[in-house]
Order: C-alpha cells, then structure tokens, then sequence
C-alpha cells in the first residue's frame, strides 16, 4: 500500500502547480491522474469520523517522522519544514509545518487519505488549529473519470492558542473520494490536531407544507441538515445555528458586522421544479436590518439566473412574510429562495415554506384581499389569520392576538396591543394586492380601539422600491365602526398593501376588511381645480394676484371662525375674492376633528360654518372641505343628509370620475416639499384619462413650513394649465358634472 500512496503523492506533488484562490467555491483546475487509489474501506455512516488517525496517535511503521495515513506536501517556490509529532491539545499529538521562504507560489501541507464519498451528500469537516499567519482551507475531489477538482472553502484567522473550524460542504457530482488540505503558504508556522470528516443525516424529505426539506431548521446539530452558509463579496459575517425559532428549538441567524459588497445568508439544498409552474413562498424572520428576498434559478444548460422578489423592513419579533408568487422560468430545473442581508446587521429565518401552485382567491371575488374577514386560520400557525402576517419596527413591545371576537358573525378578528413605546407601530398586514396603475379602488375596514389609529397604503413600485401614502386618522371607537375609503394607484405601482396601524399604547381590533376596483366613468374632458384650504392671508397676499394674471377661478374652503385672526384673511378679502369670481365652500367653523364630535358637534361645526358664510355675504355655499380629511360614514352621511350640501372634498390622494361619490372628493397634495414636475404629471395624466384632479393648497409663502408652497411653485403650476388648455372649473362646477 505505501508503494501505491507515494505513487500517488509523488504525481500530485509533480503536477499540481497552482496555487490557491480565495473565492467562494471558485474550481481550481483538473489533473488527470494515471494512479489508482486504496481507499480506505470506512463505514459510511453518519456521526463516523471517515479520517484515519485523526489524532496523529498513530505513528506510521515504515516511517516515523509522520502518521499513519497522512503526507506531507509541498509544492511551488516555497521552503519548508514538516514536524511530527508536535505538541498538540491536552499533551497529544500534532502535526506542524514551517515556511521558511516563498517566493509567491506554492504552498505546505499535511494530506490525510482520500476518504470514499457520495456524490450529492453533505459532510462536516472539523479540525483545531494554531497559526501565526492566515491559512486556507480546500477540499479536493477525485472524479470518476480519474481527474481532480479543487474547491476553496474558508481562510482562517491567525489564533495563537487552539482554535477550532467547521464548515459543511456537499459533495460534487461525479466524485468518488475527498481529501481537505489545511494549507499555509506564507512565512509562518502551523500546527493541526484532532481532525475530523463526518457524514450528515439524510435531510428529512420535504414535508406536505413545503419543497423544501428541513424548511424549521428542526433537524441537525452544529449545521442544519440540508442547508450551507453562503455569501459572495467582501464582508465579514458570522453564521450562527441554531438560535431560538419562532415557534420552535431552531432557527438560524447570519450577521454582517462590516461590508463593502456582496450578501450573507443561509442557502437551502436546491428544490427541483417544473418550467412554466407557478410556486409560493414565505417565511418568517426577525432582523434589525432590512433584508431581501431573491431567487436562484439553475437552467437546463447549467447556469444560472436571479430574480428578485421583495425586500423586507427589520423586524424585532419573529414576522411572517407575505406569501409570494412567482412563475419559474421555462428552462429551470432547480429553485433556491435566497433570504439574505447585503447590510451591517443580523437576520434570523425559520419555516421556509415553498408550495407549488398559487395563493386561493379570495371567496368574495369582488374583495381582492384573501381571508378579508380572518376567519381562516393560518394551518402551520393557528394564531395567525391564514395570508396575513403581524408586524412591528422601533422600539416598542407589542402583542398580538388571534383570534379575537369579531365585529358579525364571531369567527375571527385580529388584536394588536402596544404595552410600552419610543417609535414605531404595529398592525396586522394582509398579503399585498395586485393593482393596475391609474385605477381608483375602494376600501373598508371594521375596527373597534381605545387610542387614535393611522391608515396607510404601503405601494410595491415597478423598480422594486415601496412608496407609502397616508390615507387617514381613525379616532377611538369603543363599539365596532366601518370606514371606507377611496385611492387611487400610482401610475408606476403594482401592489398594494394597506396598514391598519397603531403608534402609541392602547390596542386596535380590525376585521372584515375589503379592498376592490372602481369602474372609473370619464368626463367629456380632463379638468384641474385648485382649492385653497383654511383661508390664509398669504393666499390673498401671493396667490390672487398670480391667479387673477392667469384668468384662473379657484376654490376657497374658509374655516368660518378663524376670519378675525391675524394669519387669516379678513372678511373683505375674501369678499373681494368672491367678486372676482372665486368660489367660497365651508371648511368648518373651528377646524374641529369631526369624528370625535357628536350629533350637538357636528351641527355646529358643519351647519354652523355654513350660517356664518351666509352671513357674512357668501352665497351659495353648497361644499364642504373636511378638517384634516377626516371623516367616518356618520359624518359623510350627515354632510348629505343636511340637503344644503351637494359635495365635500377628501384629502384621500387620487383622481375623480363622472362616478365618483360627490361627498369623498379625491385630491392631489401640494406641500413645500412637493416636487413641481410631480404636479405637472398629474395634471397630464387628468388630461390624458379625462378624469378630475383636485390640487390642494394652503398657504403660498416662502415659510417653508410643511403646509405652505412657493409662489413660484404656483404660478408654474398655472402657466402649465394654462399652456396644456386644461379645463379649470370650482368644485361646485365639478361636483354638477358628476352622475
């Protein structure tokens, strides 16, 4: 046998002149050999360590200067000395080599005996090293056809006292055996002890809920069964198994303390898949910085193809993702579901459940949120409504719970509750809904609470990135109230998810929620209005004149009692307004939170408003412009059930069509930070749908102020109506062409 190994050894050391690399699985290269191997006859089982002598305990007969079953290499222009035994751990022992010089080639090494393995399993490779310098670790491959392959798996730190490295890695196809060199080539000394190869178990097979196998991390030791460490670029990162999972013993958790480039995450065995088929995705995961989703495809022809699926904000509870679809290219054959981090920061995952075929649509196929009364449980998590996932960021401690006694028939809601708070919020979010751009889609929500709630519509962009439009303040609620709103999609969206949050302590109950598109009925023609909220003298001031120089007729919403403050307009400016044809509405009498009024409240604020505009000369005023946008379906009732009012305009962000309701009126923000090209755009898109934009204004100074902008901003505004032959009309002149 020792006559075959220095055959052998003797030809590698002849032949493989290379060094090297440090990248991530890069193959070094092939020799063909003319050798036949020994190999040793180890029992394939899992939990064996496959390598002889794995202490060094054992010298070899014929030459006592090294063990039994392992060699010294060296190859290239580097001079060394080999050393054994060498102290080792606990008064064993070692192995050690020197480099004395190098010129920049070449490396030194202790080799162990090929050791038979399989082709498509996983192996735990263990050793304890002490080193002055950085060393590498490679694996090499003997192939079936006699040739060998060269795989770069870690460098090591230097350590000045014992140290352990482990790393899994799986076996290549087509290979027969394996040995790992623990290399150094540069002026240094080395030392290795207690070496180990170990078989992994069998991953499980992918369980009924998912493709993927092992998908809860429930299965393996020091590494999960089935999964490898995997990153590119230059970062530094640390893997970490197992870590507390969600619902579960393990999860698992990669953190990049420093980067330039590249990702880290845990990367599952590949899952083969059909071309053409349509698969499912989510998991859960807990971060403190934003992570990302992104798929691996392998091709038909062997290579590779990525695609990006969503990114995620961090979370620090355990979160579940939305559940994604996607369609698999026509010549893909294999899928791996990247959750990764390209950011300094942690991630830890769990559950990774990949299904084939798409999300059920919804049982109400005019509602285009699944599960929209919560009624259905989530099967692999049962305290959580099926397709929707809790959420929270900042610094907070929430709870949440499910289910809870809804709003009819007692199946289901869903409960957050905030116990103590510095920043952020926390909601219950439904899986996002596909939208088309431009559409105007209705939505409604049932919610009892005792703190004040946010609705905000989180919008997936056409590039990947999210915008996010405030929709409304919902006050408290005791008893379950509905509200309903309108928007309208950007034009560049395609997804929509929209938020029920709260941001302060206190708790919020949500169910029967409902989200689907309005038939949009087009005017004649594109029309503008420009309506100027609370009355402002820096709109008498800045905005008359450059409205006047343009023949442009606005629309005035007066809070009634504000016109003896010094800020605001007097009587007589907005009656020389009047006269010179613009429109005077109500805006209130004291710019009241009208849902938190009763029946008394409401009468003062909305009719009073209306007597005191009357009074003062204005007539009609047959408008009526909400404080704050808000509104509920008591108050939007009450507007039209007083018979002196025919609309009332919104702060809900979109665009208004012949059908539209006359007492929700959508509009379009105009604030400092506004972008006048933004404007511009939608005005366009008004000409273009022949649909109703409604600006909104407030103050036109140079403050700077959040509700304030330019008069340079407006009068730009103005030259483009007018350069584009837009139609302007006052609200009660757009409200009259509705049907």
């Amino acid at each position: 046998m020792f006559a075959i190994l220095s055959q052998t050894i003797c030809l590698w050391l002849g032949s493989s002149l290379m060094k090297s690399f440090s990248a991530p699985l890069l193959f070094l290269g092939a020799i063909v050999m003319g050798a036949v191997f020994l190999l040793p006859t180890n029992t394939l089982a899992a939990g064996v360590n496959l390598i002889q002598n794995p202490n060094f305990e054992e010298v070899e007969a014929t030459d006592p200067s090294r063990p039994a079953n392992w060699q010294a290499g060296l190859w290239g222009g580097v001079q060394a000395s080999f050393s054994y035994p060498a102290p080792g751990m606990n008064q064993s022992s070692a192995v050690s080599a020197v480099v004395i010089s190098t010129d920049g080639t070449g490396d030194a090494k202790w080799i162990f005996d090929d050791v038979a393995v399989t082709p498509g399993r996983s192996y735990v490779y263990t050793t304890h090293y002490r080193a002055g310098i950085t060393t590498e670790i490679n694996a090499r491959y003997l192939l079936s056809n006699g040739t060998y392959v060269y795989v770069y798996i870690d460098s090591l730190a230097p350590a000045a006292d014992w140290t352990p490295f482990t790393s899994e890695f799986t076996v290549p196809d087509g290979a027969v055996s394996l040995t790992v060199f623990h290399i150094i080539d540069q002026v240094g000394e080395l030392s290795v002890d207690s070496v180990s190869l170990l078989l992994q178990e069998e991953p499980p097979p992918p369980s009924s809920s998912s493709l993927i196998s092992n998908h809860d991390f429930e299965n393996g030791a020091a590494i999960p069964l089935g999964w490898s460490q995997s990153g590119w670029g230059e970062n530094n990162s640390i893997y970490s198994f197992p870590v507390a999972g969600s619902s579960s013993t393990k999860a698992s958790r990669v953190e990049i303390s420093s980067i330039q480039s590249g990702d880290s995450k845990w990367s599952h065995d590949p899952v083969n898949i059909t071309g053409g088929t349509i698969y499912s995705f989510n998991d859960q995961y807990k971060s403190d910085t934003q992570s990302e989703i992104t798929l691996q495809y392998k091709m038909l022809d062997g290579t590779y193809t990525y695609a990006w699926i969503a990114s995620l904000p961090p979370a620090n509870q355990w979160t579940q993702t939305a559940t994604y679809t996607f369609t698999a290219p026509a010549n893909a054959m294999q899928v791996v579901v990247f959750h990764l981090v390209n950011t300094v920061g942690w991630l830890e995952t769990d559950n990774y459940i990949l299904t084939q075929g798409t999300v059920p649509p919804p049982t109400d196929p005019g509602n285009l949120i699944v599960n929209p009364g919560l009624d259905v449980p989530d099967p692999s998590d049962p305290e959580s409504p099926q397709y929707w996932f809790s959420s929270y960021w900042g610094e907070m401690t929430a709870n949440f719970i499910y289910p809870v006694a809804d709003a009819s028939d007692g199946a289901g809601a869903a409960r957050v509750e905030i116990s103590s708070i510095q920043s952020g919020d926390a909601k219950w979010i439904h899986d996002p809904v596909t939208v088309q751009p431009s559409k105007t889609y209705a939505f409604s929500v049932d919610y009892r609470s005792n703190i004040s709630s946010e609705l905000t519509i989180q919008y997936k962009l056409t590039d990947g990135s999210y915008s996010y439009a405030w929709l409304s303040s919902l006050p408290p609620s005791s008893a379950w109230a509905n509200v309903f709103y309108n928007f309208t999609v950007p034009q560049n969206a395609l997804e929509v998810t929209v938020f029920h949050l709260i941001a302060s302590i206190g708790w919020l109950e949500t169910d029967n929620y409902t989200m689907s598109m309005l038939d949009s009925i087009e005017f004649d023609q594109g029309m503008v209005t420009l309506v100027f909220d609370d009355g402002f003298q820096s709109v008498y001031d800045n905005a008359f004149p450059i409205l006047t120089a343009a023949g442009i007729k606005s629309t005035q919403a007066i809070v009634s009692g504000a016109v003896t403050y010094s800020s605001y307009m007097n009587v007589q400016s907005i009656i020389e307004m009047r006269n010179a044809g613009h429109e005077i509405v109500s805006h209130s009498r004291t710019h009241a939170h009208l849902p938190q009024l009763d029946g008394i409240g409401l009468q003062s604020e909305i009719i009073g408003s209306r007597d005191d505009l009357l009074a003062m000369g204005f007539s009609p005023v047959n408008i009526f412009v909400y404080p704050y946008g808000e509104y509920n379906p008591e108050v939007r009732q009450f507007i039209e059930n007083s018979g002196v009012y025919i609309g009332a305009r919104s702060v809900n962000e979109g665009f208004n069509y012949t059908n539209s309701d006359p007492y929700t009126l959508m509009d379009i923000h105009v604030e400092v930070n506004t972008p006048i090209s933004a404007i511009i755009s939608a005005i366009d898109q008004a000409i273009a749908d022949r649909s109703w934009v409604i600006l909104e204004f407030h103050k036109i100074d140079y403050s700077g102020e959040q509700y304030s902008a330019t008069p340079g901003t407006l009068q730009a505004i103005v030259d483009h109506i007018n350069l584009s032959a837009v139609k302007t009309v006052t609200l009660s002149e757009g409200v009259s062409l509705l049907k």
